[in-house]
C-alpha cells in the first residue's frame, strides 16, 4: 500500500477534460458538500486510482502559457534526474518515467530528516538583470490571473548531506511568491531581449541537470502536496480506501484544469518557534492547507473529534523537475470516517 500512496502523492496531477464545478465558499460548507452523496465525484476507489497511474501518460500534459509541463520528459533535459519506476499494477508492470528528483525516500528511510542549520534574515532578492528580463513574465502571469496576492514563502538557500547518512543540513530564507512567479512557475516564457533562452534553460548545468540550490538562480520556494484517503469501513477490499482528488481552480499556478489531490506553499517559519527540523514545520502547513481547502478542521470540532484521527506521514522530498527543480514534499493524509 506504501508505494501506492507515495507514487500517488508524486503523480497527483490527472489531466481531465471537463472541470466545470462549483464549491461553495465557506470552510464548513466545502466539507459538507465533499462528504455529500453529490453528483460531483470527488472521492475514488483504490482501484480507479491504479487504473488512472497506469493509463497515465505524463510526456503528453495540457499546454500552458508558462510551463511546458512536458519538457522534462520529452526534450532529454534532467536524464540524470528523472525518477523511472517499474509499477505493479492489477498484474501488470508497467515502465513510468516522474519528472521528478528523489532526494529522500521516508518509507524506505523513515529516520532520515533535514536539520536547520542556518536562516538568512535579509529576504531574497533576484539577480537584477534577472529581475528586468522576467517582468514582461510576471506582468503577463497577473494579467491572467488578476487575484494573485504576493505572499511570503519559504526557500531553500542550500542542502548537504551531513556524516550521518540519516541526516541532512540546509539554509533557509523567505521570498515572495512574485519570486516564485518570475522563475519557477514562468520558467519556459523567452526572456526580453534574449531570444530562445528561458530561465530554465539558463538554471539548467552543462549536462543538461539541476544545479544544486546553491548555484540555482530559481527563487526554490518549497511546497507540499498530500493525498487525503480515508478507510471506508463497507465494501470490498479494492474500494474500501476512498481518495480524496479534485478539480484544480484556474487561479492556481500550475496544473490548472487538472484532477489534483491537496498543495500549497510552505510559509516562513514563525519568529521564536524553536523548531529546528524542516519536516515538522512542513508537517505543520500541510495541516494548515489541509483545514484551508477542506475545513475539515471545523467538520471535526463539530463532531468533536480528536485531532489524533488525521494522521500525517511524510513520503519523500523531491525535486519537480517541471518547475526547474522545485522542492516539494509529500504526505499522505488519512482520517477516520465513512464517506
Amino acid at each position: 500500500m506504501e508505494i501506492i500512496l507515495l507514487i500517488i502523492a508524486i503523480i497527483s496531477i490527472i489531466p481531465i477534460f471537463n472541470s466545470g464545478y462549483k464549491l461553495y465558499l465557506s470552510r464548513k460548507n466545502k466539507i459538507t458538500l465533499y462528504l455529500s452523496a453529490s453528483k460531483i465525484k470527488f472521492f475514488y476507489p483504490n482501484s480507479a486510482i491504479k487504473a488512472l497511474l497506469r493509463d497515465h501518460d505524463y510526456k503528453n500534459l495540457p499546454d500552458s502559457t508558462f510551463i511546458d509541463y512536458s519538457i522534462a520528459l520529452k526534450k532529454g533535459y534532467y536524464q540524470n534526474d528523472i525518477l523511472n519506476l517499474n509499477l505493479f499494477i492489477n498484474g501488470n508492470i508497467v515502465n513510468t518515467s516522474f519528472p521528478y528528483k528523489e532526494i529522500i525516500n521516508y518509507i524506505q528511510n523513515p529516520n532520515s530528516h533535514i536539520s536547520i542549520e542556518g536562516f538568512i534574515e535579509t529576504p531574497f532578492q533576484l539577480d537584477e538583470r534577472i529581475n528586468r528580463k522576467t517582468q514582461q513574465c510576471l506582468d503577463e502571469y497577473i494579467l491572467q490571473k488578476p487575484k494573485t496576492t504576493n505572499g511570503k514563502a519559504l526557500r531553500i538557500v542550500s542542502f548537504d548531506p551531513t556524516i550521518d547518512k540519516n541526516i541532512y543540513s540546509c539554509t533557509l530564507q523567505t521570498a515572495t511568491y512574485y519570486d516564485q512567479i518570475r522563475t519557477n512557475l514562468t520558467l519556459d516564457v523567452p526572456l526580453s531581449d534574449e531570444g530562445e533562452s528561458t530561465i530554465r534553460i539558463m538554471d539548467l548545468s552543462q549536462q543538461k541537470t539541476l544545479k544544486s540550490f546553491q548555484d540555482s538562480i530559481m527563487a526554490n520556494t518549497i511546497g507540499v502536496s498530500t493525498v487525503w484517503y480515508m478507510n471506508n469501513k463497507k465494501g470490498d477490499k479494492k474500494n474500501k480506501l476512498q481518495f480524496f482528488l479534485k478539480p484544480r481552480q484556474i487561479q492556481v499556478g500550475v496544473f490548472t484544469n487538472m484532477l489534483g489531490s491537496i498543495s500549497g506553499v510552505v510559509e516562513p517559519i514563525p519568529a521564536h518557534s524553536g523548531i529546528k527540523i524542516l519536516e515538522n514545520h512542513v508537517k505543520n502547513e500541510i495541516l494548515r492547507e489541509f483545514f484551508e481547502e477542506t475545513g475539515f478542521d471545523k467538520y471535526m470540532s463539530e463532531r468533536n473529534i480528536d485531532h489524533s484521527a488525521i494522521q500525517v506521514i511524510p513520503l519523500a522530498f523531491s525535486r519537480e523537475l517541471t518547475r526547474g527543480g522545485k522542492p516539494q514534499f509529500f504526505f499522505p493524509k488519512k482520517t477516520a470516517g465513512k464517506v
